[in-house]
């Protein structure tokens, strides 16, 4: 048996710092680098609730576009972690990861 994720979006639909041509999206709506909080914490935190950690072996965080554009990130990061005590992995281009921003992840 493979694993099994908590697939959780993040992020907007077509939000992205790209425009790749080959992007399963098509045309992204809205290209920026620019970091905000698309998604509360809270909300999050909520959904999470809702997850049984014994039915899922990873969290994997994504989102219509890239998924590190989250001002809150590092906040998700560490709810998921804390309420089901599950690795989290981020689907991402990579694009953002070394720009730290205001909230370093």
């Amino acid at each position: 048996m493979g694993d099994r994720s908590a697939s959780i979006r993040i992020g907007p639909i077509s939000t992205c710092p790209f425009n790749c041509v080959y992007c399963q999206l098509g045309n992204i709506q809205c290209q920026t680098t620019q970091r905000q909080v698309f998604v509360s914490t809270e909300h999050i935190q909520r959904s999470l609730k809702r997850i049984d950690p014994a039915t899922v072996d990873v969290v994997t965080l994504s989102g219509s576009g890239e998924p590190t554009l989250p001002l809150n990130l590092a906040d998700i990061i560490t709810c998921a972690r804390a309420q089901l005590n599950r690795p989290v992995v981020i689907l991402t281009s990579g694009a953002l990861l070394g720009d730290r921003g205001e909230q370093p992840f």
